[in-house]
Formats: C-alpha cells, sequence, structure tokens
C-alpha cells in the first residue's frame, strides 16, 4: 500500500489485485508444493487473512481523499492540458503524437504539458502538505 503511486495513473483497485495476485504467484514460485485458495489452509493463514493483514483502511481513506483532490484539480486544467497529461501520463502516447492529434507543434504540446503539471502542482501543493502531516 505505501508503494502505490496515484501520479502513474494506475487505478487502486488493479492496484491491489496486481498486488494480491503476484503476492500469490511468488509464494508458489518459492515453495513446490500447490496452494488451493479453497482448502488446506492453517487457520490464520488463508488468503482471506494474509490480505485482511496487509490493508491498512487509515491508508486506503487517505488514499481516497488524495485521489478526490487530485480529481478535483485535473477538472480545473484547460482542455488542452488534461487531454495531453492524460495522453503522455495514462495513455502513453510520445509528445510528437500527441502534438500531431491535437493540430499543434511539438513545443506547443509541451508548453500544455508543463503548465498543466504546474498548476497540478500549485493546486495540490499545500493539500498534499496537509495530508502528509
Amino acid at each position: 500500500m505505501k508503494n502505490y503511486d496515484f501520479f502513474r495513473g494506475v487505478p487502486f483497485e488493479a492496484y491491489i489485485k496486481n498486488q494480491v495476485k503476484f503476492f500469490y504467484y511468488n509464494k508458489l514460485k518459492k515453495k513446490e508444493e500447490e496452494y488451493s485458495l479453497d482448502i488446506g489452509w492453517e487457520e490464520g493463514n488463508s488468503p482471506k487473512d494474509t490480505i485482511l493483514d496487509e490493508i491498512n483502511i487509515e491508508d486506503i481513506v487517505e488514499l481516497k481523499e488524495e485521489v478526490s483532490l487530485l480529481k478535483k484539480a485535473f477538472l480545473k486544467l484547460t482542455d488542452k492540458q488534461q487531454k495531453v497529461i492524460v495522453d503522455f501520463y495514462i495513455n502513453r502516447k510520445s509528445v510528437k503524437e500527441i502534438a500531431e492529434e491535437m493540430g499543434c507543434s511539438y513545443s506547443v504540446a509541451i508548453k500544455h504539458k508543463k503548465r498543466g503539471i504546474d498548476k497540478l502542482k500549485i493546486l495540490l501543493g499545500e493539500k498534499m502538505y496537509l495530508l502528509t502531516k
């Protein structure tokens, strides 16, 4: 949970799903025994118990607050800034591709991205600082 970075644009649910999947994958890899999710677990060592032990409700609440703040700040960006940021960070497009789609030059697309990120830093800076206290 502490390694989750919401700025990467990965949905929290997908992050948890992958963490659980790789947790059990690594368990299987380390031991040659076969594990079943339904039978054969010692008391207190079931997948449900393991997952519940590793989930911190406070972390989830804090993360939801951070995501909510990010969404509100993101909506304050211009449409062009939003498009460049989503295409670059989430859709993994190059700035050149984004510029071509938008019908602008490479340098203009870079400016939209930079101004959008700078505005997010300003909008989130104080609020994120307060959350980490």
